[in-house]
């Protein structure tokens, strides 16, 4: 799942830096103190880990993502529309040269 492991001191620079340790750490190697699970965007202290991000941060995610699709749509529906009036000119042109 990804899951970042982290310094959850304040006062450590491996907290300010946001440094990411692997699983299998089990100590910060800058302060000494016991690792924990953290958010991989604002280093907050998870309880397990099952997550990547805070909740606040997931949410954040998905509304970026929503955004996204949405503007996405709108403008293949955009695309779509122009191709089939495109389309439907290219038609009569065929037909006007044809007749000639």
């Amino acid at each position: 799942m990804g899951t970042v492991k982290g310094c959850i001191n304040e006062n450590c620079i491996a907290r300010q830096k946001k440094t990411c340790y692997k699983k299998t750490d089990e100590f910060c190697s800058k302060c000494g103190n016991k690792l924990s699970y953290v958010c991989a965007d604002c280093f907050k202290q998870l309880p397990d880990d099952s997550q990547k991000y805070c909740i606040t941060c997931a949410a954040k995610r998905k509304d970026t993502k929503d955004t996204v699709k949405n503007a996405v749509g709108k403008i293949g529906g955009g695309v779509f529309a122009v191709g089939g009036i495109v389309l439907s000119a290219g038609k009569v042109v065929a037909d006007v040269i044809r007749k000639k």
